[in-house]
């Protein structure tokens, strides 16, 4: 996050805890939304889609929409 200065946007600092909570086991930050975003890449994993790259693609969309709830929640603070 730092070192792209990624850390400037609350959003983006937002969602990068959120996903590190999905991708681990949420003990850093305690997001409540990491759950529902492991719950849905699991579930793109038993899509039987052709490899990662497909997976990838059809996730982007998720992280379109959680940027946004991201956005929509630093707002309101």
């Amino acid at each position: 996050m730092k070192k792209h200065q990624l850390d400037r946007d609350p959003a983006i600092v937002l969602l990068a805890k959120i996903v590190n909570g999905a991708d681990t086991d949420n003990t850093l930050w305690h997001q409540p939304e990491a759950a529902g975003l492991n719950a849905i890449a699991e579930g793109f994993r038993h899509l039987g889609l052709a490899d990662d790259h497909e997976v990838l693609a059809k996730e982007f969309i998720v992280y379109d929409a959680l940027y946004a709830y991201c956005r929509q929640q630093v707002s309101k603070s």
